[in-house]
């Protein structure tokens, strides 16, 4: 009888250690789960910043490489963003959203402008479709602390809601596919979170998905952005070459073949 309960106290034990070691490892510093610690970041509005970016493309082989730089103020509706292609592009692609426009350049650094809507405001403000990966999310997992630009953050695993990773990816009106087809052709995805120890705010995003291209293989796409400067005074002033922008339809716009 005395085994018995011996052997159950055992068991006991290591349930609780095993209780505890889970526990631990979920927890950040300040007593706060991965998701706790992500609804905490949505009340930190991040109204202005400065952001850079990383994406790296792998297709058939290939890889590419693309960088961004730039800032935003988003209830002023301006943002401006400097896209570098090494070895694709020798012209980098300029992109403005001032003054109820959105000015772009084209692959031969000739401006070109067209109404800048609400609707048009969300489809083209990138940074706001990647902060959109953290909200509604379907899951969150605190990871451990890492330093970001000097700024010490809780690393956080996310799992985007699928409407915030089609909006992300720019795959939410795909012609010819539904949501449903485009969610099934998506092997894999990956999204981590570093968010300010004292502020909450996400510091950087990294995002991977690798999507089945069919014909082409998969594709897998990362893209990292980091931010800085977050809620200071931002001023988007546009480039003297971009006043005298040809006007053109939006459909024209974004298909990129003006």
């Amino acid at each position: 009888m005395r085994a018995k309960y011996f052997g159950i106290f055992i068991l006991c034990v290591v349930l609780l250690l095993g209780m505890v070691a889970c526990g631990g490892s979920e927890v950040a510093p300040n007593g706060m789960t991965g998701a706790e610690i992500l609804e905490m970041s949505q009340t930190s509005s991040v109204n202005t910043s400065q952001f850079s970016a990383i994406v790296q493309v792998a297709i058939m082989g290939e890889t590419m490489n693309m960088t961004m730089v730039g800032a935003f103020d988003e209830v002023g509706h301006e943002m401006y963003m400097v896209m570098t292609e090494p070895g694709i592009s020798d012209e980098d692609m300029q992109i403005y959203m001032v003054g109820d426009w959105i000015y772009a350049t084209n692959s031969s650094g000739e401006w070109m402008k067209t109404e800048l809507t609400n609707e048009i405001w969300e489809k083209e403000f990138v940074v706001g479709q990647q902060l959109g990966l953290l909200e509604g999310f379907s899951d969150a997992k605190y990871l451990g602390m890492e330093n970001i630009g000097g700024v010490n953050c809780y690393k956080i695993d996310v799992d985007p809601n699928w409407d915030a990773i089609l909006s992300a990816t720019n795959m939410s009106e795909v012609e010819g596919f539904t949501k449903e087809e485009i969610i099934d052709m998506i092997k894999d995805t990956s999204c981590i979170v570093w968010t300010a120890e004292n502020s909450y705010y996400p510091m950087q995003i990294f995002f991977s998905m690798t999507i089945d291209a069919q014909y082409l293989g998969d594709v897998a796409m990362d893209t990292t952005m980091t931010f800085s400067s977050i809620n200071q005074p931002v001023v988007i002033d546009l480039p003297s070459e971009a006043q005298n922008a040809t006007e053109i339809s939006y459909e024209d716009f974004i298909a990129g073949g003006y």
